[in-house]
């Protein structure tokens, strides 16, 4: 147990800490991140029910692979992907911070005082953050590796149904596990900028972290820094907030275009303005162009009624063979020289 990192181990006891009352200060801050928290272990809670009921049909698919595929490599590592998502099931993340999210107390008796953890109890939260998204990475890169494998067995078309079947179980399991390792790894910086301001958060006599022991700042740039999850690396970049503006963008200026093209380009949007202005225009001329098609339907109706003389009809003709042309031939002429 002493040679295996913190976050790495599956039971981890919690440091028996008491809460201590916030500074005046510090006040406004610590309400607004107990807003955020409030409502993050109902849905994490909800992320585990979903991922047990897709591990739970995993399950029984997988007993009934067992019998033809048992020495098969895909499924080998959709047995690993089952024993995964089970470790994470046991992980029980949510009394964790459930637990956390209770002891920080708002005082009804005293006016304006707020009694928060300690700061052993953010670093228990954070250590056992950084092990269960680090399982989630883990996840997430074999449910990529079975989807390679299963790609190469479709296109060699073996076992086709049980490949469709096999790759929506594990992509689901996949968009699960991405998703809940987004949320925790904003979880995860929002506890840790207030576990890292100064004077906010107050000490304790208890010491959770061994030595040497350095909580990242960032969970991405954490995993970035391992080799063994370079498969996941594409989904761990920072997603950037959409800024929502009235304006249209401009997507003129966003197209590259040579020098010969940009004349017609400018011509072309001079026609789409005019047009968006001469909308209004129109508007005030359907009058007159409601006049002129009740002229036209008249018209219309007068050459119908007009008599055009006798429809000529064709009978359609078939590829007659060789034998009953000659015998029609033969027919034509005897019925020319009867008449």
């Amino acid at each position: 147990m002493a040679n295996i990192p913190l976050w790495n181990q599956s039971h981890l006891p919690c440091p028996a800490t008491s809460a201590q009352k916030l500074s005046a200060q510090f006040q406004g801050i610590m309400n607004t991140f107990l807003e955020d928290l409030s409502g993050k272990p109902q849905k994490l809670m909800d992320f585990m029910s979903l991922m047990t009921s897709e591990v739970v049909l995993l399950t029984r698919f997988l007993y009934k692979l067992r019998a033809v595929f048992a020495h098969d490599k895909s499924y080998k590592v959709l047995k690993q992907i089952q024993k995964m998502v089970q470790k994470l099931l046991k992980t029980n993340l949510v009394s964790d911070l459930t637990s956390f999210q209770e002891q920080h107390v708002v005082s009804v008796k005293t006016v304006n005082a707020i009694f928060v953890a300690p700061k052993p109890k953010y670093e228990y939260i954070q250590v056992r953050l950084q092990g269960i998204v680090r399982l989630l990475a883990q996840i997430l890169c074999l449910s990529q590796h079975y989807g390679t494998i299963m790609i190469q067995k479709m296109q060699l078309g073996h076992f086709i149904s049980i490949v469709v079947i096999s790759m929506s179980f594990v992509s689901r399991i996949w968009a699960l596990s991405l998703h809940t390792m987004y949320f925790l790894i904003k979880l995860f910086s929002s506890i840790s900028s207030i576990s890292h301001a100064e004077g906010l958060i107050p000490n304790s006599t208890v010491n959770f972290l061994s030595e040497g022991y350095i909580i990242p700042l960032s969970l991405e740039d954490w995993l970035k820094s391992d080799d063994t999850l370079i498969d996941i690396h594409p989904l761990l970049k920072k997603r950037q907030e959409r800024v929502r503006t009235s304006k249209k963008p401009n997507i003129w200026q966003s197209i590259k275009i040579e020098d010969d093209e940009r004349e017609y380009l400018f011509q072309l949007k001079e026609l789409v303005d005019t047009a968006s202005l001469s909308g209004t225009e129109e508007n005030n001329d359907d009058l007159q162009e409601s006049k002129v098609e009740v002229l036209v339907l008249d018209k219309l109706k007068s050459m119908n009624n007009a008599d055009i003389g006798e429809l000529l009809t064709r009978e359609p003709t078939l590829p007659v063979a060789k034998s009953r042309k000659r015998k029609l031939t033969k027919k034509n002429k005897g019925n020319k020289f009867g008449n």
